[in-house]
């Protein structure tokens, strides 16, 4: 597993060229992504995931706290447009993710 820590306050955003980065060197096979993270409750933007999406992985987006946010709506339409998307309501809750700073997990 490969942990990349999103950036500090007061954005917390993805750091897209460090995943990109990531991915060319070592070919996870999956992406994990909050939005919105906890606890900060940022959202990825139609940009992040567009450049997200289109990398060569699974992308798993954990979604369990989108009823919390008024910024953002669910990916969930965008799964039968992407066939390496998977979205989730609860991973991050179940796998004690929450508060621990990271936004994208790659397994390999």
């Amino acid at each position: 597993m490969i942990d990349v820590p999103r950036s500090g306050p007061p954005h917390f955003k993805i750091d897209l060229d460090q995943i990109k980065e990531k991915v060319a060197l070592h070919h996870p096979k999956v992406i994990f992504i909050t939005s919105p993270n906890n606890p900060d409750g940022s959202i990825i933007s139609q940009e992040e995931f567009e450049h997200i999406i289109d990398l060569p992985v699974l992308v798993v987006l954990d979604e369990a706290y989108i009823e919390f946010s008024t910024k953002s709506q669910s990916r969930i339409s965008d799964v039968t447009k992407h066939n390496n998307l998977i979205v989730l309501r609860t991973f991050s809750k179940r796998a004690a993710l929450a508060g621990k700073g990271y936004s994208l997990l790659l397994h390999l």
